[in-house]
């Protein structure tokens, strides 16, 4: 191979590794806001509520229903299967349990009651002989309710709680709790997302009157709230594969013109 020939095909590789090098440095990899919501226009216009009364109007989601003690539902249409749901989340210790805790829903497939597959984390207080406890069950439903992990603090927790749902394409699932990572589970049961939800009791409470013998309801300081929710979506396969394809051939450039400055050095000597 001629001195002049060897020289050109040295500048198209260099040429060829500079501009690939320039392409993988775009950010096509990264995870991306998918929506988000922190109520402070306190508007639910982006929310469907099936069940119950919502109000935004404390610059947070929360229910307020009746006192016929019905659950309250509002779904946000998402369709994130892989990234992260951020939200923080009012937990209510000195509440009575008496049916079910806050929970949110993800990756709910439908808002039909009777015919839905999704995730469910709930937030429970667990009166025991010993001292309440406070804790964290992951849950599915696609046919029947399914028990998938949980975690118990040998505390009460009463206040707002920071909480991160991450789950990952291959079906991993991690939920952080201010910070502090408490599930690490993995099910791929479910693969399809249409909604997220906000589950809650209303805020009432049962009070026995021993004038009349009757209960009665009264409500209770504050209700379960939902504040500060960001969805993050991770990029799919195709955007990775295409970042690999990319290194990979700007290596390979980078390795061609290695070699011919090396074959150019030697015919010289």
């Amino acid at each position: 191979m001629s001195q002049y020939s060897n020289r050109s095909v040295v500048m198209i590789g260099l040429i060829i590794f500079f501009f690939i090098f320039t392409l993988t440095q775009i950010p096509i990899a990264k995870a991306s806001v998918s929506w988000m919501d922190d109520f402070n226009d306190e508007s639910l216009d982006d929310w469907i509520v099936t069940r119950g009364v919502f109000s935004a109007e404390k610059q947070t989601l929360w229910a307020y229903g009746s006192e016929s003690r019905i659950s309250n539902r509002a779904y946000h249409i998402c369709n994130i299967t892989a990234g992260k749901w951020r939200f923080d989340i009012l937990v209510r210790h000195e509440w009575l349990w008496d049916y079910h805790p806050p929970s949110i829903r993800f990756m709910v497939s439908s808002l039909n009651d009777l015919d839905w597959q999704g995730y469910v984390v709930d937030f429970y207080t667990i009166y025991r002989s010993t001292g309440d406890v406070f804790a964290v069950y992951l849950r599915k439903h696609t046919t029947t309710w399914a028990y998938i992990s949980h975690y118990e603090f040998d505390r009460p927790s009463s206040g707002w709680q920071d909480v991160e749902i991450i789950r990952e394409s291959n079906g991993h699932i991690k939920i952080l709790l201010n910070s502090t990572e408490i599930i690490d589970a993995i099910d791929t049961s479910i693969n399809e997302s249409k909604y997220f939800a906000f589950d809650t009791e209303d805020c009432v409470q049962t009070v026995f009157d021993p004038a009349t013998h009757t209960d009665s309801f009264v409500r209770a300081k504050e209700s379960p709230m939902l504040d500060n929710i960001i969805v993050y979506e991770t990029p799919g396969t195709t955007a990775l594969i295409r970042s690999m394809i990319l290194i990979i051939t700007c290596a390979t450039a980078g390795i061609i013109t290695i070699l011919y400055c090396r074959d150019e050095l030697s015919q010289r000597r």
